[in-house]
């Protein structure tokens, strides 16, 4: 949570040297208000990405030598500078260069890349005889015909055999077009420029996030994935995509028939939302399931909460911001852009103020928010949206995500939307996102985070009784993960990060032991197959019901 550096006054600045100081970030947002900045050199310091939220518009010479930059380092955010000239990123642990600077940066002369472990023969050969002027034109040609034929022939052979599906793994159904054959998620869960056929690992059938180049500039990074409850159907034959289990109480009813059980479900939560007290009303099968499901929710919040919070992970949601959907109310494919505030139209989660406002801009919001103030949400949460939203009024553009539909589900770092809000009664599953100025590493500890916590809260560490842990090992309740990816809005073929990885994957808990024999996908959702499927849509189609639950008030509404 360390302050940036106080050079924002410093407007006539044109050359900036902070080397040998051990920074591990740079303060891009400041640099990129200092317009005459023409040289920046961070050399010696501890920086393991150049992955920049915004630039200086003039900027021409960077120097990122003997750093911790590894991969391609983030380089990619560089394409956005037109005027770029010289870079030096000598003395690092890069293995890759980005093929964007390569088609973008029209300027670039100077480009110093000795002293690095490069996976490319050809761009190691002119790494290593690099002279001091150190000519961009001959690797600049390379990254633009792409590694040669021969050296992606010999990476081939030695990439490994394809590795058996992760346990919480959630295969969508294929596209029609598509492979038939789902596939497991790619190994590192960062950028594939390919625009071939999708290699092994890869996802023929993948809902996607479009990123848009405005918010490139704000907010750059964002990851995506689906939370899917998955339990065995109680009456096959009569299953469909409205008898998914709910997510906040999946071990449904032991006596009661699933539409009766349902009804009355529905009906006790609204009961609740008027601030009834239900034992008023006696106890039944119904009542304690919506009364143990208001709790899960309230816990999955009280999560939420806990990881914007903590110093490694938000940070007080300044090194990144969560949001959750309920995912049948989310049309596919998504699009994370970036408009002038006054232009974001949205509807805020906050209760007070979707009763007497309705649907508002952002700039509006945020502005009340701003006060430490927001009508319907308690003192606690509107103390801490208070710091992101005057983050968010300082930015020249308003980041947020937009379905299918152009409903807005959430505008970062502040709040979610009403529409696709999580509610105690949602079902068969939650979109989880996350999305920061600095870092994609910080998205995926915060996402990893909450989905760790979100098995536990549904696998049954929270079951109230011995009778609910008996009815979730009868219907096998497990919580499985659908990737989704992030790509660009102008060549979707062009994947900019996954979530989750394969090792990711992996990481999560296993599965409870009463599903030790199950596969992964949809083919271990045995009967409840039916009922999960509609979940998994090509990323280029429109799926998802336009209809969004009802419950949310008193149950526990989630904020982001």
């Amino acid at each position: 949570c360390s302050s940036d550096l106080e050079i924002v006054s410093l407007e006539s600045l044109t050359n900036l040297n902070v080397g040998h100081n051990r920074l591990s970030d740079l303060p891009w947002m400041s640099l990129s208000l200092l317009a005459e900045l023409r040289s920046l050199a961070a050399p010696n310091n501890k920086l393991e990405t150049a992955s920049a939220s915004a630039l200086p518009p003039r900027l021409a010479e960077i120097t990122l030598r003997s750093n911790r930059l590894t991969g391609d380092g983030g380089l990619a955010s560089f394409a956005q500078l037109a005027t770029l000239a010289s870079l030096d990123v000598a003395d690092n642990g890069l293995t890759s260069l980005p093929q964007e600077i390569a088609m973008t940066c029209s300027k670039l002369s100077r480009l110093v890349i000795s002293n690095n472990p490069w996976s490319d023969k050809k761009i190691a050969k002119l790494a290593e005889g690099q002279s001091e002027q150190a000519p961009a034109k001959a690797i600049l040609e390379i990254l633009r015909k792409g590694q040669s034929k021969r050296q992606l022939k010999a990476e081939l052979s030695q990439a490994p055999k394809q590795r058996a599906p992760p346990p919480r793994l959630y295969q969508a159904e294929p596209a029609a077009a598509a492979d038939p054959t789902p596939s497991a998620p790619s190994g590192g869960g960062k950028k594939s420029k390919s625009k071939a056929t999708a290699a092994p690992g890869a996802s023929t059938s993948r809902k996607c996030v479009m990123i848009s180049r405005d918010v490139l500039a704000i907010r750059p990074h964002i990851l995506m994935a689906i939370l899917h409850v998955v339990a065995e159907a109680e009456e096959p034959e009569k299953e469909n995509s409205a008898r998914r289990p709910f997510v906040f109480f999946p071990e449904g009813s032991k006596d009661t028939s699933p539409g009766s059980f349902e009804d009355a479900f529905e009906a006790n939560l609204g009961m609740m939302e008027r601030n009834i007290d239900l034992t008023t009303l006696g106890s039944d099968e119904a009542t304690t399931a919506a009364q143990a499901a208001a709790a899960r929710l309230r816990a999955f919040v009280a999560s939420q909460t806990r990881i914007h919070a903590a110093p490694e992970l938000g940070c007080k949601r300044q090194a990144g911001a969560l949001g959750t959907h309920n995912a049948a109310a989310v049309n596919w494919p998504l699009k994370f852009h970036a408009l002038p505030h006054g232009q974001v139209k949205f509807s805020p989660l906050a209760i007070g103020w979707m009763e007497s406002k309705g649907v508002t801009s952002a700039a509006a919001y945020a502005s009340e928010a701003a006060k430490g103030k927001i009508a319907g949400a308690a003192k606690d949460v509107a103390a801490a949206l208070q710091k992101p939203a005057m983050a968010l009024l300082k930015l020249p553009l308003c980041p947020h995500v937009a379905d299918n539909k152009g409903v807005v589900l959430s505008v970062h770092p502040l709040s979610n939307g009403w529409e696709t809000r999580t509610t105690a009664d949602a079902r068969g599953g939650l979109l989880l996102e996350c999305s920061s100025a600095t870092s994609e590493d910080r998205c995926r500890k915060m996402l990893l985070a909450l989905i760790q916590d979100a098995i536990g809260l549904i696998e049954g560490t929270s079951a109230e009784t011995p009778a609910d842990a008996e009815r979730l090992k009868q219907r096998r309740v497990r919580v499985l993960v659908e990737p989704v990816d992030v790509v660009y809005e102008w060549d979707r073929s062009n994947v900019r990060a996954e979530f989750p990885s394969y090792d990711e994957l992996v990481s999560l808990p296993p599965l409870p032991e009463y599903c030790a024999d199950l596969a992964p996908g949809p083919a271990a959702a045995g009967r409840s197959r039916s009922r999960s499927s509609s979940a998994g849509s090509s990323s280029s189609s429109s799926s998802g019901s336009s209809s969004s639950s009802s419950s949310s008030s008193s149950a526990g509404s989630q904020k982001q």
